[in-house]
């Protein structure tokens, strides 16, 4: 399973609360979402996104799909 946060560096508590909850859950990879990689994408099985790290992602990489739809 693959959780996809938004940043830990906000504070030292929310970063320490992040990764000691995710002790909880058996094969849990934490990463942010400006450090994502496809290939994590496609060795989860399992991928939940926080609100804001998909607000990122789709800003990141929502634009240039547009443009190369519109340039085809």
């Amino acid at each position: 399973m693959l959780l996809i946060v938004n940043r830990l560096e906000t504070s030292p508590e929310r970063r320490d609360t992040v990764i000691r909850a995710g002790r909880n859950v058996e094969h849990l990879y934490i990463n942010t979402a400006d450090k994502i990689r496809v290939f994590d994408l496609l060795k989860a099985h399992k991928v939940v996104v926080e609100e804001g790290a998909f607000t990122h992602i789709n800003s990141f990489y929502g634009p240039q799909q547009k443009e190369a739809a519109a340039a085809n």
